[in-house]
């Protein structure tokens, strides 16, 4: 009997897996083959030849994955967002990180419209591993823990098996045609968008690196060089200024908040420490930005009269 699986994915047990009965309809366009899931691990697998696809939606961390089963070729680099692809006939290997070690779940699916519905996906002979808009993997990740709890209440029918296995494929064409509307994505854009989405939505928090890192599945050193690129400072910077910024609109505020009180906004527990920082990054302190902003203001209101 398997261990209970939670609603959110991220509390899943280590490893999950489910293997369905043979549907009871002669021929099926699509058959849901297995399901499961792995978390946090370092095992080294070896893929032998089956008779059905085998899926693999990586959410958290990253491994690599040798899809001509030689170790001494040079591997693909798996992180969270990725899905690769083994198709039937074939070897391959895959192995979680050592320091950051991947969660993923797998899905083994044929069928008569297994193929093409893969191709419509994006996958092909040359084609075994995409990368996803982490709202797709997470939708996709639930659909698979839905039908793992189900299987271990005993309440998984043939309907419901066809129903998510669709649906799981839906959501991945659904990826691939925002990607191919939006050429100009890709992996490191999606990072990007993804922590900046995390700041907007957690800077009043006290949020670090790590924090931030860690939801979007790679490491910080990574994520770092990516703000480096794409905005000339590290993403410690970033969350800092991001911050800075805040507490500016805070403190243009009417009637006017304490100091103390916008520390708390911006994730500032310490307003020494606040204070401290908005001077470095502002120049002056919060009351003397405060008293000019006021300043500027009332000389623009008397020039708009």
């Amino acid at each position: 009997m398997l261990a209970k699986s939670q609603n959110n994915y991220r509390s899943s047990p280590p490893e999950t897996h489910h293997y369905f009965e043979k549907a009871p309809f002669p021929s099926q366009d699509i058959i849901l083959y297995h399901c499961g899931e792995h978390e946090r691990s370092l095992n080294r697998n070896e893929a032998c030849p089956q008779e059905h696809f085998l899926i693999h939606i990586v959410y958290q961390g990253e491994g690599r994955f040798w899809p001509n089963t030689s170790v001494d070729s040079e591997p693909v680099l798996i992180k969270a967002g990725d899905i690769f692809l083994i198709p039937p006939g074939t070897k391959a290997i895959y192995q979680g990180d050592s320091s950051n070690p991947w969660s993923y779940c797998w899905l083994g699916i044929q069928g008569q419209m297994a193929e093409a519905a893969l191709e419509l996906a994006g996958f092909n002979s040359q084609q075994q591993t995409l990368h996803y808009p982490m709202t797709i993997i997470h939708s996709i990740i639930e659909a698979i823990q839905s039908l793992i709890l189900s299987s271990e209440e005993h309440s998984v029918n043939p309907l419901e098996k066809l129903s998510q296995a669709y649906r799981i494929l839906g959501l991945m064409c659904q990826a691939t045609k925002q990607v191919q509307e939006n050429p100009a994505g890709g992996r490191s854009k999606s990072y990007l968008d993804q922590a900046h989405a995390f700041i907007s939505n957690h800077y009043h928090r006290k949020i670090s690196l790590d924090d931030i890192s860690g939801e979007i599945g790679i490491t910080r050193k990574h994520l770092s060089s990516l703000f480096r690129e794409k905005y000339g400072q590290s993403l410690k910077n970033y969350l800092t200024t991001f911050r800075m910024r805040r507490a500016c609109e805070l403190l243009r505020q009417q009637p006017p908040l304490p100091v103390d009180t916008v520390a708390s906004l911006v994730g500032y527990e310490d307003v020494h420490g606040f204070s401290k920082m908005f001077r470095k990054y502002m120049t002056v302190s919060p009351s003397q930005y405060r008293e000019k902003s006021k300043c500027i203001e009332s000389i623009c209101s008397g020039i708009l009269k």
